[in-house]
């Protein structure tokens, strides 16, 4: 049975079983060019959802598919004999019908084909700690040529470091938040330097990989998500102050920043005018945690800890975050001045928390945050501050 017919037969059913849903990601996965398939055919239909609401130009891929204006595009069925269209139709329907979008059925493909490379089976998804000292962490420069073995915790499989990265990533941001747009960047997640985390206990002969994030340094700041047409339009709102140039001209990391810039795109592009060469300077995105919300909670209080450290040891300068997270938010906000600033603050999506542009003052970040235990944590981060949860969509 080939691809398409596959997808009319499983079209049809109410309902994929576990052995058809794995039967039809295999066939997905097996399928040459299957990726560059699905990131068209969702580019597409991006494109033709702004010709028609232009309103909607600075909303994320997962608003823009839930649209009625998407769903009368998804209709119209292919010309019959063209092969590559008719696989396009299937493809986008059975999505809708059995894996709710699009970009999922993508998703699942490639968690699949990353479960297809597991070495070998555990009985049971490992166990995590709320003991510092069973945590260790690492800065490793390029992960796809680590040849650590490491499981998940959300996982009974052992993968190679790269792959374990990027399941994460996978499990956490696409399938589980939804940000879709992560699809179109997965090699990112495999490659490059990354701040890791590992839970080591007795009971386990391989470290659990229960937190990563990708550092990007400056001299390849043409990828960072920062500086990205997204993250600098002009209904970003700005809100660097004085007291926060003056911190961040203190540390050198920048030669004489000026104070009165309109715009976050203009306070940038002074940065990177002024830019210490004698400073490192990164970028943190995806950083991964699971578990339940207290295992959450712990978990990124421990990584940022032991992220902070890493970067001070490696003389990081400051680190630039992109942040929608209300327990970082709630705890930054706690911190001393010279610690975090935020630089600008857009809200995405109406009525969630509005995703905020900063920057971590390493060495100070990390000198507050050595006194800091996860009790202390716990009480900031749930600490509501409503100047920053309050939308400004």
């Amino acid at each position: 049975m080939n691809i398409i017919e596959m997808l009319s037969s499983f079209l049809q059913e109410d309902m994929l079983s576990r052995a058809q849903s794995k039967e039809l990601l295999h066939k997905i996965a097996d399928t040459p060019q299957h990726a560059e398939i699905l990131g068209a055919l969702i580019s597409k239909r991006k494109f033709q959802v702004l010709q028609v609401r232009s309103d909607l130009k600075l909303k994320d891929l997962n608003t823009l598919l839930g649209t009625d204006e998407y769903a009368f595009f998804t209709r119209k069925k292919p010309v019959t004999g063209d092969l590559t269209e008719e696989l396009k139709f299937f493809l986008e329907q059975v999505a809708l019908k059995h894996f709710e979008s699009l970009p999922l059925l993508w998703a699942q493909v490639e968690r699949h084909k990353l479960r297809s490379k597991q070495l070998s089976a555990l009985t049971d998804t490992p166990k995590l700690s709320y003991s510092d000292i069973e945590y260790y962490s690492d800065l490793i420069e390029e992960i796809s040529e680590d040849p650590q073995i490491v499981s998940v915790p959300f996982d009974d499989g052992l993968y190679r470091l790269s792959d374990a990265i990027l399941l994460s990533n996978i499990e956490l941001f696409v399938i589980k938040q939804k940000w879709y747009e992560l699809l179109f960047l997965m090699e990112h997640s495999s490659s490059g330097q990354h701040f890791v985390m590992f839970h080591k206990s007795g009971e386990n002969k391989y470290p659990c990989l229960c937190s990563s994030a990708m550092i990007t340094d400056w001299q390849h700041k043409h990828r960072w998500l920062s500086f990205s047409p997204f993250f600098q339009h002009e209904r970003w709102s700005l809100l660097i102050s004085k007291e926060a140039i003056d911190s961040l001209n203190k540390t050198g990391v920048f030669n004489g920043l000026s104070n009165n810039l309109p715009t976050l795109e203009q306070f940038d592009s002074d940065c990177m005018a002024k830019a210490n060469s004698s400073y490192k300077r990164c970028e943190i995105l995806r950083l991964t945690v699971c578990g339940n919300q207290i295992q959450q909670l712990y978990l990124l209080y421990l990584a940022q800890k032991q992220m902070a450290k890493q970067l001070a040891q490696s003389d990081y300068g400051c680190a630039y975050t992109i942040i929608n997270n209300p327990w970082l938010l709630n705890f930054y906000a706690q911190l001393e001045g010279n610690a975090y600033v935020h630089c600008g603050s857009f809200g995405i999506n109406q009525g969630e928390c509005p995703t905020y542009r900063g920057m971590w003052l390493v060495k100070e970040f990390n000198r507050q945050y050595s006194y800091i235990n996860f009790k202390r944590y716990k009480s900031m981060a749930r600490q509501k501050i409503m100047t920053l949860e309050k939308s400004d969509a």
